[in-house]
């Protein structure tokens, strides 16, 4: 037995839409008319907010660091005035005479509790605070640990001939870079 092909008329395939000729030239003029303006704003509104936020954070951050400025120097202002003060103490003041005229080259303990009690108090604002008659030393924060002879430091020469000194130095006790802050008695 023989098996015949069908070679009755072909069926087309009509579930299959063919996208060409003019309806692919509409439909891509169409997509390119929408496509192309919108990456073109794109483009310009990121370059835009990309410089406004620049320019922001620039203003923002020049404004930042002014008043950090301010509050330093007003910092520091207070702290000369504490240093003038304290240099003013009756306790201070009486110490270091009674010290000067009796020619007494010891440590005063008392102004050392005094002093101590003033850095603990400002958890750790102060690296040090000592007390000098001219060169001879009285009395300082850390129980006289850091007695030391002054008279070469710019710090004291500058407070001799000035009435006072504000200065930025290396701490003659750790190392670091300090605030000097000397006042006369």
């Amino acid at each position: 037995m023989k098996r015949f092909k069908n070679k009755g008329p072909k069926i087309k395939d009509t579930t299959k839409i063919r996208l060409g000729g003019l309806f692919k030239t509409i439909f891509l003029t169409a997509i390119l008319c929408m496509a192309i303006p919108v990456f073109i704003v794109s483009f310009t509104t990121i370059n835009s907010v990309r410089d406004e936020l620049a320019e922001t954070s620039d203003t923002n951050l020049t404004q930042i660091a002014t008043e950090k400025d301010n509050q330093i120097s007003a910092m520091i202002e207070d702290q000369i005035e504490i240093a003038q003060t304290l240099a003013n103490t009756p306790f201070i003041v009486e110490s270091v005479s009674e010290k000067v005229s009796a020619n007494n080259t010891d440590i005063d303990y008392d102004i050392c509790d005094y002093l101590k009690t003033i850095a603990d108090s400002r958890d750790g604002l102060y690296e040090n605070l000592f007390v000098t008659a001219g060169t001879m030393f009285i009395a300082d924060s850390h129980d006289g640990e850091t007695a030391h002879d002054v008279s070469e430091e710019t710090s004291y020469q500058t407070c001799i001939a000035n009435g006072g000194y504000v200065g930025k130095e290396l701490s003659p006790t750790s190392g670091l870079p300090v605030l000097i802050i000397d006042m006369p008695i």
